[in-house]
């Protein structure tokens, strides 16, 4: 009994060494790429020269009717409605169904940010939305630089050309989830001549349809627990970056067995960092670059 609780803990502390010595080699490696990008003799940078700017001060939010709400990001238009006291309390009683109209509206999300030359001066400028609640078309200076179709994904603009010192207008035109659906539905079983189950829930349920088209929660067009309420808006952060050379884009560890079929094989710890490089010889597109290492653990 006791060899067998030596054992165990033997196997912990292994575990606990080879968790801190993966992660040391993996500060070791970006620490190693950061002095690159330092040091080269085209960079004449700080190290911490890469400003930001968070969106995410109050937002101009207007409907087709010509209605305006104010509200601050990140929000929807669900909130901006109580906020402004346009609606009560989408829970109380049967407030889930008398506020459905909501969700079938375009709405525009509408941001004056002043850019100052820390950021516009920058060879390259990105917009990164973290989430856009769902289907949008953006624009930047009455200039479209991409759309949006799914709630999960994290969306990255090059807007170099675009953003000046100064003032600027960044809008996302928003479209209803619902519509979206039943527009992709109607599309689907043009083409392939048959439908995808489910497609409408019972009157009774006050539940959307084709909810299966859109890259959204699903839970949010209502559930056999939860009330039907497809927001629009933007859900994470919106951020404006910029940086002259290059930035860390990404760092990707796995460990694995050197040898899987022997019990005793020595750890590998492969890491992989994504870089994007900024090639003033074409144009403001960052080049992708990769670093990987392998090392034992």
């Amino acid at each position: 009994m006791c060899r067998k609780c030596f054992k165990c803990l033997c196997g912990s502390v292994k575990a606990i060494i080879w968790c801190v010595c993966s992660t040391v080699v993996v500060l070791i490696i970006i620490a190693f790429v950061l002095a690159i990008l330092i040091v080269q003799p085209w960079n004449t940078e700080e190290p911490s020269d890469h400003p930001t700017l968070a969106l995410d001060t109050i937002w101009r939010i207007e409907d087709r009717s010509g209605g305006v709400r104010m509200s601050s990001m990140p929000g929807n238009v669900h909130t901006a409605l109580i906020s402004s006291g346009d609606i009560g309390d989408p829970y109380y009683r049967f407030n889930d169904f008398e506020y459905s109209y909501i969700s079938h509206g375009k709405y525009k999300f509408i941001n004056r940010v002043t850019v100052g030359k820390d950021i516009a001066n920058k060879n390259v400028i990105l917009l990164v939305c973290e989430g856009v609640d769902t289907v949008a078309t953006v624009t930047v200076n009455d200039v479209e630089i991409g759309s949006t179709d799914n709630q999960f994904v994290r969306y990255v603009f090059n807007v170099s050309n675009i953003i000046v010192e100064g003032t600027n207008i960044v809008e996302f035109l928003i479209d209803s989830n619902v519509n979206y659906a039943k527009v992709k539905a109607d599309e689907h079983d043009a083409v392939h001549g048959y439908s995808v189950l489910p497609e409408c829930p019972t009157d009774e349920e006050h539940r959307e349809c084709h909810v299966n088209f859109v890259r959204k929660s699903q839970s949010s067009f209502g559930w056999d627990w939860g009330p039907s309420f497809p927001t629009q808006g933007i859900w994470r952060n919106v951020i404006l970056e910029g940086y002259n050379r290059g930035r860390i884009n990404d760092v990707i560890a796995w460990p694995y067995k050197a040898d899987p079929t022997q019990h005793n094989s020595t750890w590998m710890l492969n890491t992989t960092i994504i870089l994007d490089i900024y090639n003033d010889t074409t144009d403001s597109t960052p080049e992708i670059g990769r670093a990987s290492c392998r090392e034992r653990v």
